[in-house]
């Protein structure tokens, strides 16, 4: 797993597909008090899990 070198810009990436969610969720998931939200993606063998960081 890459660890973001950049924790500072708002990113959340779904590393298996490239799909991402905007910045104006990210703040969202932010206004909500939720700094650090990981996921899941279900339904491959081998799972990986994705971080968001918020500053």
């Amino acid at each position: 797993e890459k660890i973001h070198e950049n924790r500072s810009k708002l990113r959340f990436t779904i590393m298996s597909n490239g799909y991402y969610v905007t910045k104006d969720i990210a703040k969202k998931l932010k206004d909500f008090n939720i700094d650090n939200f990981q996921i899941s993606i279900e339904g491959e063998e081998h799972t990986q899990c994705n971080q968001i960081w918020l500053d």
